[in-house]
C-alpha cells in the first residue's frame, strides 16, 4: 500500500515501535511544511527539510518558543509560564541561560558520560 499525505499521523502511537522515517520521507517529498490537525489538542507545522528548519530555529522573532510552542497541549498562559525551561524562551533570555549550561555540553564533556 503507498502512503499520502492523507494517512501522514503522527501521534505518540505512531512512534510506539520504531520511528516512520516512510512518513517523514512523504512529507520531505510532497509537503515539506504540513499543516497537521493533532486530535488531542492544538495543530502544529511539521516542517521536515533541513534548511528549512535552521531558518525556522534561527527566525525566533517569527517562530517564538515563548508563546507555549513547545508544548502540544493548550495551555493558558499561566500554564505556559509555569513550564518555561530553556526550550521555551527566546533570546537575550535563552542565550543567559544556555551559557550557563554550555560547558556541560561539549563533545569533550558528552564523551565523559558514556
Amino acid at each position: 500500500m503507498t502512503q499520502t499525505l492523507a494517512d501522514v499521523y503522527l501521534d505518540n502511537d505512531a512512534f510506539a515501535e520504531r520511528i516512520p522515517h516512510e512518513t517523514f520521507t512523504l512529507m520531505r517529498h510532497q509537503a515539506p511544511v504540513h499543516w497537521y490537525d493533532w486530535e488531542y489538542g492544538k495543530w502544529f507545522w511539521c516542517i521536515t527539510r533541513y534548511d528549512d528548519v535552521v531558518a525556522v530555529l534561527k527566525d525566533w522573532r517569527t517562530f517564538s518558543s515563548e508563546t507555549g510552542a513547545t508544548a502540544l497541549e493548550d495551555l493558558d498562559p499561566d500554564q505556559i509560564e509555569a513550564r518555561k525551561s530553556m526550550l521555551d524562551t527566546d533570546p537575550p533570555k535563552h542565550s543567559s541561560l544556555r551559557a550557563i549550561v554550555n560547558k556541560g555540553f561539549t563533545p569533550r564533556a558528552v564523551a565523559a558520560y558514556g
